[in-house]
């Protein structure tokens, strides 16, 4: 069974990727915002597990 800060963490992780990969936005157009984006989700995600670890 997974944790749900993983479970929200992939369903972030998700959205980004249909909101900017999807033939509605072009990656490339939103490059710096989206891994912007992807480092911001990644460090609440581990900073959540952290907390819930100890």
């Amino acid at each position: 069974m997974s944790s749900p800060a993983i479970e929200k963490y992939y369903t972030a992780v998700q959205n980004i990727k249909e909101r900017y990969v999807s033939n509605t936005y072009r990656f490339v157009d939103y490059r710096e915002k989206v891994i912007d984006l992807l480092k911001r989700v990644t460090r609440v995600s581990v900073g959540t597990m952290e907390k819930v670890v100890r």
